[in-house]
């Protein structure tokens, strides 16, 4: 938007700029150059993995193409919540519009893979909730390897939109450009510094990197809820809120075996879901179902380890094996902090109410894997709780692993728990002491400062939250251009 109304643009990416035909099927290397900290990001105590986009693209060109519209109970508590009414206004709903046309977004394009026909015929059998998502797809072939860059070209990505069109309307691209800080004069926002040429770099600290300055009366940040925050940081800002209420969206995974062969690393990777469970508290708080691929790599980072043999035991069965993702919509709030290098820290912790919701979705997600015909159930705790097909209907059976599970817990690395969805860190407010940024997107107390990524969510999101991150930047975006 900014590209086309006339102004130069210059776009700095952290991660590197790769062509359709530079997408790998590799999984090692592909989340070395796709990825955060190469996909090892982790909070401070290791209790959570923090999955997130490093490439051009970011998250777009790393995710699975899920399109959840936020709802406009979730867009009333927003505006409750940050003081900013605009946030229910037809502005923003223009806004998602336009990203959805953009996208190409529909469910024209959601052919069902093993994982997700078996979410479905579970959710049938016990008559829960089940739908078939939106997607940003065209020409989508069946290669299942989402997660590392579409060779295809069918997933609709900004590289292929919005960067894009950037691009066409003049706009300057820098690839492997890490910003070290904001620059700023009199209160006013003049520029970034970085550090190019060495992924993970900041400025004068890598021998691998030159600096680069870019000058400019606007600066727009968008490096996620774990690297806004940081940027800011580094760049001296001391907002009461900067780096504070971060959302996770806390996930694990309940497996299924099954006798014949569900291999999860074919077809398009999430088309179907479950919101049977979504609001367990009447405020929207609750678990969304959906499905996760699994590749080899993947599968071993999250496999509790129960001896040699068993571990090959399950690699082997991974033909067998399908996941049902459990997806916590959380209220407790997690903070992003700097070392004195400057690099991010996350801390976080499952609050009363996200263990309550993960523990119970784990329960009733082995009823609907049960009910798809899994021969045994199992969940990712590092003593593993796990239930036969024959001991569905078996009330003692069912009452101890039940139990077995409350005993267990989500304390930190007692269930192996991960997130791809980081929000909040930079949230919007009316109020300066309350927040951030402003309605607009503008960093309060400074000029020509603004945010644009999910840091601005005054709350967590409860759904995928590419749709709503690319609406609000628009939204922000648009109001900027003019």
């Amino acid at each position: 938007l900014l590209a086309q109304s006339g102004r130069k643009v210059v776009v700095l990416e952290a991660g590197e700029a790769l062509a359709e035909a530079d997408y790998g099927h590799d999984e090692g290397e592909g989340f070395e150059r796709m990825f955060l900290k190469a996909g090892l990001l982790a909070s401070e105590d290791v209790g959570i993995a923090v999955i997130a986009g490093r490439v051009l693209g970011g998250g777009t060109t790393v995710n699975w193409m899920t399109c959840f519209r936020p709802s406009g109970r979730l867009l009333s508590q927003w505006a409750e919540a940050s003081g900013v009414p605009g946030l229910t206004g037809i502005g923003l709903q223009r806004s998602l519009d336009e990203v959805e046309r953009r996208l190409n977004v529909s469910r024209e394009e959601g052919a069902l893979n093993a994982h997700n026909e078996r979410l479905v015929r579970g959710a049938k059998a016990l008559g829960w909730h089940y739908a078939f998502q939106p997607r940003n797809a065209k020409g989508c072939g069946d290669c299942g390897m989402c997660t590392f860059g579409c060779q295809w070209g069918g997933k609709q990505s900004t590289p292929r939109t919005y960067l894009q069109d950037t691009w066409d309307a003049g706009a300057v691209i820098v690839a492997r450009a890490s910003v070290g800080r904001v620059l700023f004069n009199n209160g006013q926002a003049v520029g970034v510094e970085a550090a190019v040429g060495s992924m993970g770099a900041l400025p004068g600290r890598d021998e691998g990197s030159h600096r680069l300055t870019v000058r400019a009366p606007l600066v727009v940040v968008a490096a996620g809820a774990v690297e806004s925050p940081a940027l800011l940081l580094r760049s001296g800002l001391r907002h009461r809120a900067l780096g504070r209420n971060l959302y996770l969206h806390p996930a694990t995974v309940v497996s299924g075996v099954y006798d014949e062969d569900v291999p999860a690393w074919t077809g398009p990777l999430q088309t179907a879901y479950s919101d049977q469970f979504a609001d367990l508290d009447g405020r929207g708080y609750g678990v969304k179902f959906e499905s996760t691929p699994i590749y080899a790599g993947l599968a071993a980072t999250g496999m509790p380890w129960l001896g040699g043999a068993e571990f090959k035991r399950e690699m082997m069965d991974l033909r067998h094996t399908g996941t049902l993702l459990v997806l916590c919509r959380d209220r407790n709030t997690g903070r992003v902090t700097i070392d004195r290098q400057g690099n991010p820290h996350i801390y976080y912790r499952l609050g009363r109410q996200e263990s309550k919701h993960i523990l119970y979705a784990l329960k009733e997600g082995t009823r609907l894997l049960l009910a798809a015909e899994a021969r045994e159930v199992h969940t990712l705790h590092t003593r593993r709780a796990s239930i036969l097909r024959e001991e569905r209907d078996d009330p003692a059976a069912w009452s101890r692993y039940t139990r077995q599970i409350d005993r267990l817990g989500a304390a930190p690395n007692d269930l192996m728990l991960f997130s791809a969805h980081q929000m909040g860190t930079c949230r919007m407010s009316a109020s300066p002491s309350q927040g951030v940024v402003d309605g607009a997107g503008a960093v309060h107390g400074v000029r020509g400062l603004y945010v644009a990524d999910a840091s601005v969510f005054p709350l967590s999101s409860g759904v995928n939250p590419m749709i709503t991150v690319m609406g609000l930047a628009h939204w922000i975006g648009f109001r900027l251009a003019r």
